[in-house]
């Protein structure tokens, strides 16, 4: 036996509660919240590159200036849309472009 004697246990400070405290997250929680938050935007952003994407391959396959042309030809189109498309080749088109474009509605 030691020279101290030992005081008995009190069971009063239990915690009786059946419902314990929440525990704070963990860093682990929290960084996997943040991995899948970032994952759900980079998946919106694919989407977003992937419309734009197929919206930028129908004008370079030719799809929306064919309907120009074809709109142009028949005169339906206004001239300052025509206008406002001449002036948007002519920053855009190398000369050998713009050289394509002479002698047409929209040349630059």
């Amino acid at each position: 036996m030691s020279a101290f004697p030992r005081r008995p246990l009190s069971y009063a400070a239990v915690n009786t509660d059946p419902n314990p405290p929440e525990r704070p997250r963990s860093r682990v929680e929290i960084a996997e919240e943040r991995l899948a938050a970032t994952r759900r935007q980079l998946a919106v952003g694919k989407r977003r590159l992937r419309d734009a994407s197929v919206r930028e391959q129908g004008i370079r396959d030719g799809e929306v200036g064919r309907a120009m042309w074809h709109l142009a030809s028949q005169g339906q189109l206004a001239d300052a849309v025509i206008e406002l498309i001449r002036a948007e080749l002519r920053g855009h088109l190398t000369p050998a472009q713009a050289a394509a474009f002479r002698g047409t509605v929209f040349e630059p």
